[in-house]
């Protein structure tokens, strides 16, 4: 379990005088922005009482508890605004990845395109900041043959360190077969996988919590549940050396790694 780096995400508060690295922050880039702001299915971003608000949960847009979706902050997609969060709060480097849901709701050259466009954005950004800013990037998960084909190109994008995938893959899960050729692609070129959820496991359960559970347990599970699948499916021994960044401390992994191990 080596190959398991959990992660920390950004707090509010510097706990050392030391200069931190911040690998679990997310950035709305404009070419998402842009996208997201012409769709009218989730997720998309809407002006509501004169107010920017994000809705990319599933079923958010429909659960009456809160408010729909939730106001966006400059430094989400502002760069100045970026960098003086990072001041403030004493972090040096961040590695930025786009937030879910990624490119996960686009299919076919459409989504090679964009995720190109995305990449190239980023990696802009990140020598804007002289390397204060590194990446993770995204890839068209709904096209197999353009994730392959994208991550080809992305070596030649020295800022980019990795690329943040969702648990569902290409739509079947991480472990499946039909996604393996990513997964050796990834291994073999020496990235990184930030892995990230966005749908939850056991979401029956929260229907009238608004999106605290979903959120706080959702989340977290439904992490679990995909590295598990790729631990009892043979992926990590068939790949040895592919490396997974699991968000959100590892999730409820290092809780119950013992359990499978037995």
């Amino acid at each position: 379990m080596q190959r398991f780096v959990r992660s920390v995400a950004t707090n509010t508060r510097s706990f050392s005088t030391r200069a931190s690295i911040d690998v679990h922050t997310h950035m709305y880039l404009p070419k998402y922005m842009e996208i997201l702001e012409k769709r009218t299915d989730v997720p998309y971003v809407r002006k509501i009482n004169d107010e920017q608000r994000l809705v990319i949960l599933p079923g958010e847009d429909e659960e009456g508890s809160t408010a729909i979706g939730r106001p966006i902050g400059r430094e989400y997609y502002d760069l100045n605004a970026k960098l003086g969060f990072m001041d403030v709060h004493g972090i040096q480097t961040s590695c930025v990845s786009l937030a879910n849901p990624w490119l996960d709701f686009i299919e076919g050259d459409a989504a090679v395109s964009i995720a190109q466009e995305l990449n190239d954005e980023l990696e802009g950004m990140c020598i804007e900041t002289k390397g204060r800013l590194q990446g993770f990037a995204t890839l068209p998960v709904r096209n197999v043959a353009g994730c392959l084909k994208e991550l080809q190109r992305l070596k030649t994008l020295p800022n980019v360190k990795g690329v943040i995938l969702g648990t569902p893959g290409a739509g079947q899960g991480l472990d499946h077969p039909d996604f393996r050729p990513v997964l050796a692609m990834i291994e073999e070129l020496g990235f990184m996988i930030f892995l990230h959820p966005h749908y939850g496991v056991g979401n029956e359960h929260y229907g009238d919590s608004g999106h605290a559970l979903f959120l706080a347990l959702g989340f977290p599970f439904e992490t679990t549940v995909c590295v598990s699948r790729l631990i009892v499916s043979g992926v990590m021994d068939e790949l040895p050396n592919l490396k997974l960044l699991v968000a959100h401390a590892g999730a409820a992994m290092p809780a119950l790694i013992g359990r499978l191990d037995r």
